[in-house]
């Protein structure tokens, strides 16, 4: 299957017709439970699975594991406690100068979180080496 991504700004200006636009690039994509994988590269590296992630504020998070393995020169790193409760300590941290190539679409990006995602793939059972957040989308 193939997933189309329409801009949020031509469904605005479009409305209800807004179904009539083709979308400007199709991307395959593979399912885990409810969450979307779509196959990214980073640096020329192999195909990395990146969940499209309509809820993550940033446009591109890469997962720890593979900034590392990547040897990406890391910035800002800090400790901050995610979720509710006992919750967990993670640590976060950006990288600039990356290239992002999503099925033929290349990004030089300036900069990008680098965060652990170790439980998430933990929670669904899949290796996730990124997410694609609301800003790549739209």
């Amino acid at each position: 299957p193939d997933i189309g991504l329409v801009p949020a700004a031509m469904k605005l200006r479009y409305g209800k017709n807004a179904s009539a636009i083709k979308p400007l690039r199709q991307f395959p994509f593979e399912t885990a439970g409810t969450k979307i994988f779509v196959h990214v590269r980073l640096n020329d590296s192999k195909p990395l699975q990146f969940i499209l992630d309509t809820g993550c504020p940033e446009a591109f998070v890469i997962a720890r594991k593979q900034a590392d393995a990547l040897k990406l020169k890391l910035q800002n790193e800090r400790r901050v406690h995610i979720g509710a409760g006992e919750g967990k300590q993670i640590v976060t941290a950006m990288t600039s100068g990356v290239t992002f190539n999503v099925h033929g679409e290349k990004l030089i990006l300036q900069s990008a979180q680098v965060v652990q995602l170790d439980h998430v793939s933990g929670f669904i059972g899949k290796r996730v080496d990124g997410l694609l957040g609301n800003r790549f989308i739209g």
